[in-house]
């Protein structure tokens, strides 16, 4: 218990140093596909982040100030809301991303196919823009 409190200061005084240095984390995310997307980051003190839209082939920039992020969770448009599969800062899949290790710093991903959706191409190649699927596409570091 005595560890888990040391831990946690430290979080909350990195954070507040930060914050007094004026530093601002940033998650930049690129959506190669065909669909638009919404996107969201989870940080250390957050439990339900703003959703990010970003339209088919562009690129946003997501700041957080002092806020060291999580994790990433989203979804893709194509008539519904289709969930991706959710991501820490690491480049690993998760289903509950904020559970995550914060990585205070600059972060690069962009939407992929999960082997999941990567392996229904192989037997579907023409079918790219159609039949999406709950966690076809998830996040990878660029």
């Amino acid at each position: 218990m005595r560890c888990m409190t040391i831990a946690v200061c430290l979080c909350v005084l990195g954070t507040v140093t930060a914050e007094a240095q004026g530093v601002d984390w940033t998650v930049t995310i690129r959506n190669p596909t065909a669909w638009d997307a919404g996107v969201g980051v989870y940080h250390l003190f957050t439990w339900k982040p703003d959703v990010t839209d970003i339209p088919a082939g562009a690129t946003r920039t997501i700041h957080l100030g002092a806020n060291c992020p999580t994790g990433m969770w989203g979804y893709l448009h194509d008539g519904q809301s289709r969930q991706m599969q959710g991501t820490d800062m690491y480049g690993t899949w998760y289903d509950q991303p904020y559970f995550g290790a914060a990585s205070c710093g600059h972060h690069r991903f962009y939407i992929c196919p999960t082997p999941q959706r990567q392996a229904y191409l192989g037997l579907h190649p023409t079918w790219e823009k159609y039949d999406l699927q709950k966690k076809d596409f998830s996040f990878c570091k660029e």
